[in-house]
């Protein structure tokens, strides 16, 4: 076993050098915030070798937060309010946290990732809330871009009031696919106001095309879906993707006029355990959407409980890619 023998912990305020203070810290080390407003954070080539923590006490705001290039370095109990974007990480950034983090009022996302082609991995946000975006923005809330994002853990965290995609991402990049996502005992309670045209989804996983292999091993349980007033809560189109699993769930009145989950052709899937709850004019989930000669293979779909006008549609052929069975309609 190896001890980390860390420096008692060390109080900033804002006229501190942030930045300069977590660059000088080693493994185990924290940072306390003392309450104030903090100017914008960047956290440049800060590549640690164990987890360095910056911890806000009651009432620290800071203008934004930039990682670039940085590792091991958690973030707790701060609040972004306003700007562009909350969090933005730019280039080879690993083993990041973001646990009770208010991410507030941005006009373009909340928590943004465009690595370009050096990608993301070990990511976590835990406990935090994303939203009350100004309506018609256009703002998501969670957004990856760029090389590979691999290894992320959303968990327990409460989106509300997003202006468009709660959480976007291509299936594939330029240096593969995008890969290991978890999205568990969240919280989706809705948009703030759509801009003209604008498709609103709770998770749109997209691609390039029907054909391409693209992201695998995507986790979305336990999660709470409720008066969203999405377009679609769970988008997995154009992306030939693997390993979905989809499991208690309760999704209620979580669309305004479209299905609670459609997913395209797949190796592997299970959608179990939910209950979809919806009142006209929305509907169930959909399988096989854009699938053209795309076989699926694998599927897994019983013991949810539909309360909604249409419970499972599914595509020509469809029927054929595994068991649909144990579903109860109400």
């Amino acid at each position: 076993m190896v001890t980390v023998n860390a420096a008692p912990a060390r109080t900033l305020t804002p006229a501190d050098n942030v930045a300069a203070a977590v660059a000088a810290a080693k493994p185990g080390d924290v940072l306390l915030l003392s309450p104030g407003t903090y100017p914008y954070l960047f956290i440049d080539g800060a590549a640690k070798t164990g987890m360095v923590t910056l911890r806000g006490q009651a009432g620290v705001k800071v203008s934004g937060i930039r990682f670039r290039d940085s590792a091991f370095i958690r973030i707790e109990s701060v609040e972004v309010n306003g700007g562009a974007r909350g969090v933005e990480l730019t280039r080879a950034n690993h083993d990041l946290q973001f646990s009770g983090v208010k991410l507030l009022g941005q006009t373009d996302c909340g928590f943004y990732s465009n690595t370009w082609d050096s990608g993301v991995y070990s990511l976590l946000l835990e406990g935090c809330v994303i939203g009350d975006q100004p309506a018609g923005s256009g703002a998501t809330g969670v957004t990856f871009q760029g090389g590979v994002t691999h290894h992320v853990e959303i968990r327990g965290t409460t989106f509300r009031n997003i202006a468009n995609d709660v959480f976007e991402m291509p299936g594939v990049t330029s240096a593969g696919p995008n890969h290991d996502f978890v999205v568990d005992r969240c919280q989706f309670l809705g948009v703030s106001g759509r801009t003209a045209g604008a498709h609103t989804d709770g998770w749109h996983f997209y691609g390039i095309d029907a054909t391409t292999p693209q992201g695998y091993n995507l986790t979305f349980t336990n999660n709470r879906v409720i008066d969203a007033g999405l377009s679609d809560t769970l988008l997995f189109h154009d992306s030939r993707i693997a390993n979905v699993v989809v499991d208690n769930n309760l999704f209620v009145n979580d669309t305004v006029g479209g299905y609670s989950t459609i997913i395209g052709p797949c190796d592997g899937l299970r959608y179990t355990n939910n209950t979809i709850v919806a009142a006209p004019p929305r509907w169930g989930v959909l399988f096989g959407q854009q699938a053209g000669a795309q076989v699926g293979r694998g599927y897994v779909v019983t013991n949810n409980i539909f309360a909604c006008p249409e419970t499972i549609y599914l595509e020509a052929g469809v029927a054929g890619w595994g068991v649909f069975d144990y579903n109860v309609a109400k």
